[in-house]
């Protein structure tokens, strides 16, 4: 008994170490780099001149890589989408083309993950400790496939898993696609619209903030780790 409190009593100083080592780097950077990166204007004009040219190309080709599944994790997909939405409030984009052109490009990647799926990448995904969430969510295909689908794809992470279990699953290609472009169409119209709204607003709050807000998203994380 004894011996299991000292343990435990370890790892929690050695995870309030950690914390403590993550925010006093944190703060130094912010100490260092204070003045010296661009303010919320100018990195907000910088990114509607980008938008004003390539803008559906970003959405596009963004959607593409948010829309595969793994890839997606690594690439601010959702946030390109987002932003074009917001900026199309200005009247720099259209808001119908900004839809239009994220479906297209997370279409291709849900595509891939089903065909992937379908032929193969079932195995390189067990590799990865998802074997049973791929299970789980041919299960509920099986059970259900609409449901599960449009329930699945309220964000494009959730998406990407279930295109690819239905690949997995077999599902017909010809019912998933119609399926999948509907039910995508219908959450990209609502995220879409509130980002519309918004517009540039929340993108303003976030970037004059980013700092406390990274910091507390940060702390939460850690925190969370030690509890868990």
């Amino acid at each position: 008994m004894c011996y299991g409190n000292n343990s435990t009593m370890k790892f929690t100083v050695s995870n309030i170490l950690t914390l403590l080592l993550v925010v006093s780097i944190y703060g130094i950077l912010i100490f260092f780099l204070h003045g010296k990166i661009p303010d919320a204007a100018t990195i907000i004009q910088f990114i509607r001149e980008l938008y004003k040219t390539y803008g559906y190309f970003i959405v596009f080709f963004g959607a593409i890589l948010e829309g595969i599944f793994l890839v997606g994790n690594y690439v601010p997909g959702s946030a390109v989408i987002l932003l074009g939405a917001a900026i199309s409030r200005s009247g720099e984009l259209q808001f119908p083309l900004i839809i239009l052109f994220g479906n297209i490009g997370l279409q291709i990647g849900y595509s891939i993950n089903y065909m992937l799926g379908r032929y193969g990448w079932y195995h390189v995904l067990a590799r990865f400790g998802l074997e049973a969430g791929i299970d789980k969510t041919k299960k509920k295909l099986e059970e259900n496939d609409r449901k599960t689908i449009f329930l699945g794809y309220i964000s494009i992470t959730t998406a990407a898993f279930v295109s690819t279990a239905a690949g997995v699953l077999r599902m017909p290609f010809k019912r998933f696609m119609i399926l999948s472009i509907i039910s995508q169409l219908c959450w990209s119209l609502l995220w879409g619209s509130i980002a519309y709204f918004l517009g540039f607003a929340i993108v303003e709050i976030a970037l004059k903030y980013f700092a406390y807000i990274a910091l507390a998203i940060g702390i939460v994380w850690i925190v969370k780790y030690v509890l868990k």
